[in-house]
């Protein structure tokens, strides 16, 4: 009773190694979009202030936090102080605001486009990583945070 109990056991130990190699558990491509990405992801999904402006300062900090971190490909490579983004933030017209929240202007492309302010007023404020073969401004903020997809 023992041997065939015992041959059992080891044919159960036993078993075939798989005919493919096991996709890998990181999926590089994957993790280069994470890694170019990390500091979007961290300006949609940062705490919303009690103004427009408060909640465009708070945005732009989490970006500038998240591309400060090894490996991570920073988005804002230059922000004003809290006081002075805050003061030339509420200098700007009313409608122009609150498309400084990334969370808010992607939902709102039309009007923030329309209420864009000059690209002088916001170069004090916060100046964003050029996209390859761009120069920043305009047409760089617009893609990197201005989507034209509405959540």
């Amino acid at each position: 009773m023992l041997k065939p109990l015992l041959l059992l056991a080891l044919l159960a130990g036993c078993h075939r190694a798989p005919k493919h190699k096991p996709p890998p558990l990181v999926n590089a491509h994957g993790a280069g979009i994470d890694r170019e990405m990390v500091a979007l992801k961290a300006m949609y999904a940062a705490p919303e202030g009690p103004t427009p402006c408060e909640s465009a300062y708070n945005a732009f900090a989490a970006g500038e936090e998240a591309g400060r971190a090894p490996g991570k490909t920073p988005l804002v490579l230059k922000l004003a102080p809290r006081d002075e983004f805050l003061g030339r933030c509420r200098a700007l017209p009313a409608a122009a605001q609150p498309c400084l929240v990334p969370a808010y202007s992607r939902g709102h492309r039309e009007e923030c486009v329309k209420a864009r302010p000059a690209p002088e007023l916001l170069a004090p404020m916060f100046e964003l990583k050029p996209m390859t073969g761009v120069q920043a401004g305009e047409r760089d903020a617009d893609s990197q945070f201005m989507s034209t997809s509405k959540h």
